[in-house]
């Protein structure tokens, strides 16, 4: 009787162990417990931080440059201020942190839009490698060990490729409605109808998570230099883009609360930019590590296939000098237990047992000349 009491006492505490077991092996769980593990948060902090400052200047010299195209088409003005509001609420606008009125002023590139442009190209380039080093770090992966040129060639190359990407997302959004308003007036439906505008609202939608899914896949895939599966890579790029673009949608319920604090009310364009990069650094590398999770849980290792065979050669080594520490242990204590006329074995043992680990710490080709010393 007492046997089975102590089982029904002991039955609640195993089903909630058994619960919070199951609820730790859940993949969001573990996305964030990952995420976590390796200081998310301090990763998109610092990304957050780079990415304010390079927004300004990089809004600046576009407008610099493009302002007498812009001025001549009002519609791709609009377009383009709706896509980058988009990417990020409150930036262009009455009230926002620009006014597009000023921006449209500059019809050529000043030399103040020169200095604007140096500082965008800086900024750009620290914020694309403060990216890369970030999502490395979700992977497990050790800084990139390309050299400096080459690594600050391809982020300029992806920081302007992404504002191409950001105009080409305007035209598009330009031309869909354009069209779909001539689709609805051949059937009948007027401009402002339920039916237009829903449909206008869907295709908005599916161009906007389109464009974000293309520029984590890039960020991920050809900036981070990670190995991913296409698979894993569309999935984890798609829910983050989802993701962002809902975020927008609901930007002022999510940065509503810095306009009701008092002590921020004379910045709050600024702070509520900074709420929303962290915001926007958080999604991206919680969809890498949804990715790396996904990718662990079927075995998929993300190096590239030199990094692969470094770190290969990285843990055989550990592993070579975790036995040579042994050994070197286990002849110390047989000197000290040996006795006359066993001594000396034993401190050749040892002598020897540090010698082979001193090997391991030498230069790969100062080992490979003893090797063929001692072979002579």
């Amino acid at each position: 009787m007492r046997a089975a009491a102590s089982t029904d006492e002991q039955s609640p505490i195993k089903r909630v162990g058994a619960l919070v077991a199951w609820v730790q092996g859940l993949r969001p769980v573990r996305v964030l417990t990952h995420l976590s593990d390796r200081d998310g948060n301090l990763l998109a902090a610092g990304m957050s931080y780079l990415s304010v400052f390079a927004v300004f200047a990089a809004i600046w010299v576009f407008f610099s440059v493009a302002g007498l195209l812009l001025k001549s088409n009002p519609q791709l003005t609009d377009s383009l201020i709706g896509t980058i509001n988009q990417a990020v609420p409150g930036l262009i606008g009455a009230g926002g942190a620009i006014d597009p009125t000023l921006l449209l002023n500059g019809t050529t590139l000043s030399w103040t839009g020169a200095i604007a442009l140096a500082g965008l190209l800086w900024t750009a380039i620290g914020w694309m490698a403060s990216i890369r080093q970030a999502v490395r770090a979700i992977f497990d992966l050790t800084r990139d060990n390309r050299g400096f040129i080459v690594q600050k060639s391809m982020d300029l190359a992806l920081a302007l490729g992404f504002g191409v990407l950001l105009i080409l997302a305007s035209v598009l959004t330009m031309a869909a409605g354009t069209a779909l308003d001539f689709v609805f007036s051949l059937v009948g439906f007027g401009g402002h109808s339920f039916v237009s505008d829903a449909t206008a609202r869907l295709v908005g939608f599916a161009l906007a998570v389109a464009l974000n899914a293309v520029v984590l896949g890039s960020m991920y895939r050809v900036l981070s230099r990670v190995r991913i599966p296409v698979r894993n890579l569309a999935v984890g790029s798609l829910l983050g883009a989802v993701a962002l673009v809902v975020m927008s949608g609901l930007s002022g319920l999510l940065l509503g609360g810095a306009g009701k604090n008092p002590l921020l009310a004379s910045f709050v364009v600024f702070i509520g930019l900074m709420i929303w990069f962290n915001l926007v650094c958080q999604v991206i590398l919680l969809a890498a590590s949804w990715i790396a999770v996904g990718m662990a849980d079927r075995g998929i290792s993300p190096r590239a296939p030199e990094e692969a065979q470094a770190y290969r050669q990285s843990q055989q080594r550990e592993a070579r000098i975790i036995v040579a520490e042994a050994n070197i242990a286990d002849a110390r204590q047989a000197l000290a237990r040996a006795r006359w006329p066993r001594t000396g074995a034993a401190r050749r043992r040892l002598r020897e047992a540090i010698e082979a680990r001193a090997a391991l710490d030498a230069p790969a080709h100062e080992a490979t000349d003893s090797h063929v010393g001692a072979a002579h």
